[in-house]
């Protein structure tokens, strides 16, 4: 059971871990994971107890009638040696050197916030190892967690994935449930296991209707990353292509991006789930990424841009998608930004009076945007990170 062996000690230390831009804070030397719950100045609160059940917070950080987005961070390689350093909702604009609180709009706007921990099974040395545990118990290094003194553990080691672990939180937590929106973010790996959860209540709900309030109805990939190649403890129960992800096996087996896009395309047939995706670095254009590049035709794609960053530093324009995305919500819901142009030959911006992907834009138009038609390259503000400035190019594929 989660947090039955868990103290866990916050202690800021007003220190920003250099690559995820992150306040560090201290944690007790045992295993911890699980929902917190956010307000302003990256204050949280456990969402569930040792007990596995829910702890009843203010209102400031949970109102079960509001909307609520719950974010899912990716690999974390090097953290538990970094005082157990967490991802917050802090970014240091690096522009302005000023440090923006990005969830401040949202709960001015009456949002709940969560992110969902794993950040001591995520922090392996090779990202396949982290990834294997959203999906399986059965991945090369188990479910083993890591320590600050750099040492891996077992003791405590539960006997479900991650996924399964953050499907029996968040069934807890929202059981009684009653606001008018859900949303899962997903942040590099994260993507996977905001996807993987997403299709976990996609099954629920199919078997009880009365549940269907759980069913997230937005699904943000935040520069996702999938490994390439087939993985054992996936199987072989999709084919390669979207007329197999009703589960006929084609004799290999599945990779990480194939289940999930196969995952992306039941449930905007099933569940008319809208999903965006934000390519922010080329993180999977190398090294040992999968681009899959065949669901872009399916999803909102948008290209950011962050010019002020150099173009060799990937890794921070990889973490810039996250920041990207909750920092939007102070960008209007209003045909004036984020803008969507296009270009005519002599290189004149032409808005067509549209917005693009951003927070506050409205699900029906995500929904306008998904598909096989168009995608979005960013072509003004693209030297600053204020996301208020920003036009998009709308681009025939």
């Amino acid at each position: 059971m989660k947090k039955q062996f868990k103290n866990l000690l916050f202690l800021f230390l007003g220190v920003f871990f250099l690559i995820f831009q992150s306040p560090i804070f201290s944690v007790t030397d045992s295993l911890d994971y699980g929902f917190y719950w956010f307000t302003v100045n990256d204050q949280r609160t456990d969402a569930v107890n040792s007990g596995g059940s829910a702890i009843s917070v203010s209102t400031t950080y949970y109102d079960p009638t509001k909307p609520t987005v719950f974010y899912f961070h990716g690999w974390q390689k090097g953290t538990s040696a970094q005082n157990y350093s967490r991802e917050t909702f802090t970014y240091i604009d690096p522009t302005t050197k000023a440090s923006v609180d990005t969830i401040a709009k949202w709960k001015a706007d009456g949002w709940n916030v969560a992110i969902f921990y794993w950040n001591q099974f995520a922090d392996e040395e090779q990202v396949k190892d982290a990834e294997a545990k959203i999906w399986s118990v059965s991945g090369p290094q188990g479910m083993r967690y890591r320590l600050s003194d750099g040492t891996f553990k077992t003791t405590l080691s539960p006997t479900k994935s991650v996924s399964d672990l953050a499907y029996s939180e968040y069934l807890t937590i929202m059981a009684n449930y009653k606001g008018t929106e859900i949303r899962f973010a997903g942040h590099s790996l994260g993507s996977q296991l905001a996807t993987n959860l997403a299709k976990k209540v996609s099954d629920y709900v199919a078997t009880d209707s009365t549940k269907a309030f759980l069913m997230p109805k937005r699904l943000e990939l935040l520069d996702p990353f999938w490994s390439k190649d087939g993985k054992s403890y996936l199987g072989d129960k999709y084919g390669s292509t979207y007329t197999t992800c009703n589960g006929t096996a084609d004799g290999k087996l599945d990779w990480n991006a194939e289940v999930v896009r196969c995952y992306v395309y039941n449930m905007i047939a099933k569940n008319g789930l809208a999903v965006t995706w934000y390519k922010t670095s080329a993180i999977f254009d190398l090294w040992v990424g999968d681009q899959n590049t065949p669901m872009e035709s399916i999803v909102a794609f948008q290209n950011p841009a962050s010019y002020w960053l150099n173009s060799t530093d990937q890794t921070n324009k990889h973490v810039w998608a996250r920041h990207l995305y909750f920092w939007s919500k102070t960008v209007l819901n209003t045909d004036t930004m984020p803008k969507e142009c296009t270009i005519n030959a002599s290189g004149t911006r032409i808005p067509t009076g549209k917005i693009s992907i951003y927070a506050n834009t409205p699900l029906t138009r995500v929904k306008e945007m998904m598909g096989n038609t168009y995608y979005w390259d960013q072509v003004e503000g693209r030297n600053t990170p204020n996301p208020n400035d920003d036009w998009y190019e709308r681009k025939t594929r």
